[in-house]
């Protein structure tokens, strides 16, 4: 299954001065559940209208992400990547559910308020598991997107 890109999200990032954005605060990341369907949710403005399955096993809490955005004039693209290609989740206790996927969105102001947060990308997992105490590292090979056709700035 491949990643999926939520409309409104990909909106946002496609109007937003990507250069002011302030790593660390803006973009955040959370696991859901096999619950969660991607499909239903990727029109929704919003987390709270989504039917958000979250990861609820110990050890568990939604992190920030160090991201980057590199302009490319001259090929008219941007790029978004996680610094270190690396997001550690921590040693997480298993989840009412297996962990199906994990959930980039945008904080809009900081407060993590989830009917502010919106859904940009879910990456699904191989396949849903149940952590059972072990850490979590995501692994990002490539910049998350290549946004094409973007007004460079």
């Amino acid at each position: 299954m491949a990643e999926v890109t939520f409309d409104y999200g990909f909106e946002i990032i496609a109007t937003k001065d990507l250069e002011a954005v302030t790593p660390g605060d803006r973009f955040r990341a959370l696991l859901t559940m096999t619950n969660f369907d991607f499909d239903t949710d990727r029109s929704q403005t919003d987390l709270d209208d989504c039917s958000l399955d979250e990861m609820d096993g110990s050890g568990y809490a939604r992190k920030d992400m160090t991201m980057s955005v590199a302009v490319d004039t001259t090929n008219h693209k941007v790029k978004i990547t996680q610094a270190g290609h690396l997001l550690s989740l921590g040693a997480l206790s298993n989840g009412t559910r297996a962990v199906s996927g994990l959930l980039v969105y945008y904080d809009p102001d900081g407060t993590d308020t989830d009917t502010q947060n919106v859904p940009v990308w879910w990456f699904p997992l191989a396949s849903s598991q149940n952590p059972g105490g072990e850490t979590i590292v995501w692994k990002f090979v490539n910049p998350m997107h290549v946004l094409k056709d973007l007004p460079a700035t």
